[in-house]
């Protein structure tokens, strides 16, 4: 499991909110059902704004999903063979294949997405089916994508080590609509 800490706050890290199964003691928060809990000794990485995190075994990515009503669910098993789930965030022509708000403004159809981190995810994918990216930005694009279903954000992800190239070109490969090598 993923375990987080901050010597000052008293409320959950932001990528927890709505999060089920949230466990905290002693300055610390988790995601599993009660009475699991984490090592006491554990490597701890700093992410951002005063954060802390660690894994204790293996990080349970099914506990840390959010409900993604907006998206189709592909899965993509990395080089350690954990299974991540990926939202068909495109379709194979490039348009965006996640359920958006169509509103009719001035005679005319307008879409908007659901959130911040679906326009993220959007833009990412359209970055990767249309042009080369470098390394750094791929890997922020997958963590864009990855952001959407989980409750985790990119910096606990980064420090940890979590990520890998198997994930973000099959991840991204998916998340673009691009699963039948068009």
């Amino acid at each position: 499991m993923i375990v987080w800490k901050h010597p000052e706050s008293k409320m959950a890290p932001p990528c927890l909110v709505g999060c089920k199964n949230v466990q905290s003691m002693a300055g610390k928060w988790w995601v599993a059902p009660p009475p699991l809990m984490p090592e006491h000794d554990l490597e701890w990485h700093a992410t951002t704004d005063g954060w802390s995190v660690a894994l204790s075994g293996e990080p349970d990515l099914g506990a840390l999903s959010r409900d993604l009503p907006w998206g189709m669910r592909l899965v993509v098993e990395d080089g350690r063979k954990r299974q991540w789930v990926i939202p068909a965030i495109l379709g194979p022509d490039g348009t965006p294949a996640v359920s958006r708000v169509r509103r009719l403004v001035d005679g005319k159809w307008v879409r908007e997405d659901c959130d911040e981190r679906q326009t993220a995810a959007i833009e990412a994918c359209q970055s990767f089916l249309n042009s080369e990216l470098d390394h750094d930005t791929q890997t922020f694009a997958i963590l864009s994508v990855l952001e959407c279903v989980l409750h985790c954000d990119a910096a606990t992800l980064g420090v940890l080590g979590l990520i890998d190239d198997v994930l973000v070109y099959q991840g991204l490969r998916c998340a673009s609509g691009q699963i039948n090598g068009e």
